[in-house]
């Protein structure tokens, strides 16, 4: 349960930027944003009683599969709903990227040093996204979560002295489907972003969160590359075993069948990380190369312009400066 230390890190680190910017008086942040907490020390949870409870008061090694996921369906739907606001097809889209890369994390969670250098690479890529993006109030959520996994990778690399366990891999990789589910969607993550004023013709000012371009879709997918390529293989190999009754690969997750051809630990854990490190320069590159479209102004015509989220203020204080954009 050496992912305890990221947990511990990382709610120090957090906890007290969420609860300051929710509270201030520019309106930048939202308590919203405490889900992001709720979804951390859910998953932390799962993950004790996964490493600690069950193995003490059964037999058992751990929790089943299915108790597993549905305890984790809970906990990721809770936290959508809380931060969507409502139920709809992007809260479903936000509890899918919860699971699959808080699972595909875990997966990886298998040679010493492989899960933290893969946090490093895909960590780093997110909160480069991010800052390029202007989610601005996801920008220190992901810096805690990286600044929190260094002591633990100090004693982790080979030879290792303590291991991640669900009880850090499951919270980790729920944040970070978090994360990349508030850079898809920007507009029902809004308190998560810079707040550019956009002065109206004839209507009250506004705020305006544009509209992500499909390359922003291209960068996620590069980036989360390796995390597909460690949960992917898991389904299909209990899939052909059930069906074919024969294995795809040699071994899932994946990165032990490349043990079981004879590679030596550290050649896996440097291929793994050195593709992550590829895949998120290739994220950084497309994102770089991309522009962030343009701010719309909202008037008469196109007020009611179905996809675009308009956050109307009652009273505009002029003396408080726009967080992240131009007052137009």
């Amino acid at each position: 349960m050496g992912g305890l230390i990221v947990a511990i890190g990382f709610l120090i680190g957090s906890l007290g930027f969420v609860l300051a910017s929710s509270s201030s008086t520019q309106g930048t942040n939202s308590l919203r944003s405490l889900g992001i907490i709720g979804l951390f020390v859910g998953f932390t949870v799962i993950g004790f009683i996964d490493d600690f409870v069950v193995p003490r008061l059964s037999k058992k090694r751990g929790l089943e599969w299915k108790e597993k996921i549905v305890m984790q369906f809970a906990v990721a739907g809770g936290c959508a709903w809380i931060m969507c606001g409502e139920f709809s097809a992007t809260m479903l889209a936000v509890v899918f990227f919860i699971l699959f890369f808080s699972n595909a994390y875990n997966f990886s969670d298998g040679l010493d040093a492989l899960a933290a250098l893969l946090l490093i690479g895909l960590g780093g890529g997110l909160l480069f996204i991010a800052h390029a993006r202007d989610a601005v109030n996801l920008e220190p959520i992901l810096a805690a979560l990286l600044g929190a996994s260094l002591p633990f990778l100090y004693l982790n690399k080979p030879k290792a002295k303590i291991f991640m366990g669900d009880v850090g891999s499951l919270p980790i990789g729920a944040v970070l489907g978090l994360a990349v589910s508030a850079l898809a969607f920007p507009n029902d993550f809004d308190f998560l972003y810079a707040r550019p004023v956009i002065a109206t013709l004839g209507l009250q000012p506004a705020y305006y969160r544009p509209q992500p371009e499909w390359l922003l879709y291209v960068a996620l997918f590069a980036i989360s590359g390796m995390m597909i390529v460690e949960l992917v293989p898991v389904p299909l190999q209990i899939l052909s075993v059930k069906l074919r009754k024969k294995r795809l690969f040699s071994f899932t997750p994946i990165h032990h069948a490349f043990e079981r051809k004879g590679w030596p630990e550290r050649k896996v854990v440097g291929v793994f990380c050195g593709c992550q490190l590829a895949l998120t320069l290739i994220a950084i590159a497309v994102i770089s190369a991309s522009h962030t479209p343009s701010i719309v102004i909202r008037t008469l015509e196109n007020k009611d312009q179905p996809g675009v989220r308009w956050h109307i203020e009652p009273t505009l204080d002029a003396n408080v400066p726009a967080m992240g954009g131009n007052h137009l």
